[in-house]
């Protein structure tokens, strides 16, 4: 999954960074009880870096990911 975090200021997007995350990174939980933890991902430019060229950081995002999958031929 892609991420992109924008910057809503005025009348164009300014792209801030954005987080790539692996589906087989996610953690797996069995039912709805309980969701799975939320985690803080670091913003990166296309090149992979962290920060500006003049050392700011991009910041970080808190991401909560929730897939409901559903064998094929079953209703729920």
């Amino acid at each position: 999954m892609w991420f992109k975090v924008y910057d809503y200021d005025g009348g164009f997007d300014q792209l801030i960074g954005t987080v790539k995350i692996k589906c087989e990174d996610l953690d797996v939980h069995e039912g709805l009880a309980k969701p799975p933890p939320a985690r803080w991902h670091t913003l990166l430019d296309a090149s992979g870096k962290d920060k500006t060229a003049e050392g700011e950081p991009f910041g970080d995002v808190l991401i909560q990911v929730s897939l409901f999958v559903f064998p094929y031929g079953q209703l729920v």
